[in-house]
């Protein structure tokens, strides 16, 4: 996972792609099928909470809590960024929180896991493209 700075380095990606070569083509199926929002009562009620703020050009809003004080605080994506994102997590509906589906399922309540999360699936896709191709 990310080391202590939030970065993934090079060899973190390999040990990464090794630990879930089993789990890479459900995951590019999910990336593939994910509905970006999946049709729930946390969704809808995001979605009304920040109708009014604005993406800046070119990005996506994103919730990374469905938690009631931070609904208005959000990480603007780029459109397949997001869609990655959420082939990659699940929302925990008990704790209004997302969990990463790989390994132990991480609950990812602070926004800095969420975004360590965010990097290190984006970081995981461009080394798993660059590989094998």
């Amino acid at each position: 996972m990310p080391s202590r700075d939030g970065r993934l380095y090079k060899h973190e990606i390999k040990e990464l792609i090794e630990m879930y070569k089993s789990e890479i083509p459900r995951l590019i199926k999910l990336i593939k099928t994910a509905p970006i929002c999946y049709k729930n009562h946390y969704c809808y009620i995001g979605q009304r909470a920040v109708q009014k703020i604005k993406s800046p050009d070119n990005r996506v809003k994103h919730h990374w809590s469905y938690d009631e004080k931070y609904l208005t605080d959000l990480v603007f994506l780029k459109p397949e960024n997001h869609k990655l994102v959420h082939g990659t997590m699940e929302i925990d509906e008990d704790k209004k929180y997302y969990r990463g589906i790989f390994g132990d399922g991480p609950l990812l309540n602070t926004k800095l896991k969420h975004l360590r999360y965010v990097i290190s699936i984006k970081k995981f896709r461009e080394e798993y493209e660059a590989n094998h191709e």
